[in-house]
């Protein structure tokens, strides 16, 4: 099978159902998988502060070399390599740690990224990427690489609100809708906007939904070990597990990044100097954009020799002029 890489986004304030759906999901995946020797890899691509998924998983004291350290010897990386930077969980989820305290996470370029998903791809079954919380290059690379968004939100005015301008964006890139699927966290809490209210607003369906279980879901993280693992009779668990099995059985809802990825050239004002996204100029040209854009350049030159060749001294300039103006 070909490596499906799977990318988290949140709308939900913090980002902690963003990081905390990841985490689970990576458990989820490898307790689900038929074959013991498919592997999954777990990667903190938020590059916007230091990473927790360590924290999360009960790894924080162990030794670890982050995405930022890996990034700097990108040019001799190899599959060799790679595996010696990444902290392996006693459940056989393998992490490639965040930005570490005190790191410049502008040293992770975006060439960078696709090197390390490159060769991870050869090696894992299924790739879960915790992504960052704003537009940036970064992330837009890594939706690039991806097969999969699910963006997760939660049932109130503010998160879906965010969910739509995210969405929006989406299609301003150039991303087909349909590599998007919703993902509603905590969808029986009291007050809830309903799932036919959300779907009527973003223009979606919904995916998929997580039960509300905040006792399981604050101590699974007090506790530094995911829901999935130390939790796996409860509501939540059971329903990541679930998603999980969705996700392994229906291979049709993956698109092939070759039929996604476009080329796009950012207007540099968009982001600010540390790359996050500002005002959403950012323009996507495909092939057609291209293509007229060389046609406009064909037509410069090809004016310039016509006005070389057929203007002389002798014609009138009101002529001239008038001519000029025709062929703009």
């Amino acid at each position: 099978m070909e490596s499906r890489f799977i990318s988290v986004y949140g709308t939900t304030k913090g980002g902690s159902g963003r990081i905390v759906a990841a985490i689970n999901l990576s458990f989820a995946l490898k307790n689900n998988l038929k074959r013991q020797d498919e592997k999954i890899a777990l990667l903190d691509f938020d590059f916007s502060a230091p990473s927790v998924v360590p924290i999360l998983v009960g790894m924080e004291g162990a030794p670890a070399k982050s995405v930022v350290s890996l990034g700097l010897m990108i040019d001799k990386l190899d599959s060799a390599v790679l595996p010696d930077f990444l902290l392996k969980h006693s459940s056989g989820v393998e992490i490639l740690q965040g930005v570490g305290e005190g790191e410049n996470s502008n040293k992770v370029t975006q060439s960078g990224i696709a090197a390390i998903s490159n060769i991870l791809k050869k090696t894992y079954s299924y790739i879960v990427l915790n992504t960052e919380k704003e537009f940036s290059e970064k992330l837009v690379m890594t939706f690039d690489l991806s097969n999969l968004i699910l963006l997760i939100i939660n049932p109130d005015v503010l998160s879906i609100h965010r969910a739509k301008i995210f969405l929006d964006e989406i299609v301003r890139l150039h991303y087909p809708v349909s590599l998007v699927k919703i993902v509603v966290n905590s969808f029986d809490t009291k007050g809830a906007i309903s799932k036919s209210k959300i779907e009527e607003f973003l223009h979606q369906p919904v995916f998929f939904e997580i039960p509300y279980d905040k006792d399981v879901v604050i101590t699974s993280i007090n506790h530094g070990t995911p829901a999935v693992l130390s939790f796996p009779r409860s509501a939540f668990s059971k329903s990541i597990n679930s998603l999980a099995e969705l996700l392994i059985k229906n291979q049709e809802i993956y698109l092939e990044p070759a039929a996604v990825s476009k080329e796009r050239i950012f207007d540099t004002s968009t982001f600010s100097k540390d790359g996050s996204y500002s005002d959403g100029k950012v323009a996507a040209v495909g092939a057609d954009e291209k293509l007229k854009a060389l046609k406009n350049t064909l037509q410069k030159k090809l004016l310039k020799e016509i006005d070389i060749k057929i203007f002389d001294s002798h014609m009138d300039e009101n002529v001239q002029k008038e001519i000029r103006e025709k062929v703009k």
